[in-house]
């Protein structure tokens, strides 16, 4: 989508899935796409991410149709999701994720804005810290099936990875969790700890 495109956006009244890659914002006519079932966001240009996130964050109350949600590949202005999250009822999937080592600082702030949102929520894929800072607001979470999470092998990151894996295995729901460490050939001590712990209490 060009810059040029934006204004026509307003025209299709029935669309249902929308992909902004590699864009230098979000189409000012995001808002008025009610219809709107899939967004997906990807690499937005970095000097606009504030301008990018600040848009989505308007638009996202009058997105009522809104499925799916992928944020993939933000720039570090965009750690945190908008809070106007927490306005969609009928949100199913949801990735949000950055480029590169997260800063400790930055994964502090993030998480998820807690609300009644949460109950539709099935799939989530995000950064580790993301989801152990949103720990206590995703037992609202009953439907939530599939955690995705994209760490490092820092220790921050491992540590988080391990609380999380035995938080999932608490709950009266079952999650599957996909962990994906890229080229990384060894899984670090405290996730491997964490995966043997859980594997003794559902033997027992």
């Amino acid at each position: 989508i060009t810059a040029d495109s934006h204004s026509s956006l307003s025209a299709l009244r029935r669309l249902e899935y929308l992909n902004v890659d590699w864009c230098s914002g979000i189409p000012s006519a995001l808002s008025q796409l009610t219809t709107l079932q899939f967004l997906r966001i990807c690499r937005p240009r970095r000097k606009m991410a504030d301008a990018t996130m600040a848009a989505l964050t308007a638009a996202l109350p009058q997105l009522q149709q809104l499925t799916t949600l992928l944020g993939l590949h933000l720039p570090m202005h965009m750690a945190r999701p908008p809070a106007t999250l927490a306005q969609l009822s009928m949100l199913q999937q949801l990735a949000w994720g950055r480029n590169g080592k997260v800063e400790e600082t930055a994964a502090a702030a993030a998480a998820l804005p807690p609300g009644p949102w949460l109950s539709s929520l099935r799939q989530l894929a995000a950064r580790p810290s993301l989801v152990e800072n949103s720990l206590a607001a995703l037992t609202a979470a009953q439907e939530l099936s599939y955690l995705g999470l994209s760490p490092s092998t820092e220790e921050y990151d491992s540590k988080g990875v391990a609380r999380i894996i035995e938080w999932a295995a608490s709950g009266l729901q079952r999650v599957d969790i996909d962990i994906d460490y890229g080229d990384e050939q060894s899984v670090p001590l405290p996730v491997a700890q964490a995966a043997v712990r859980v594997q003794r209490i559902r033997a027992d």
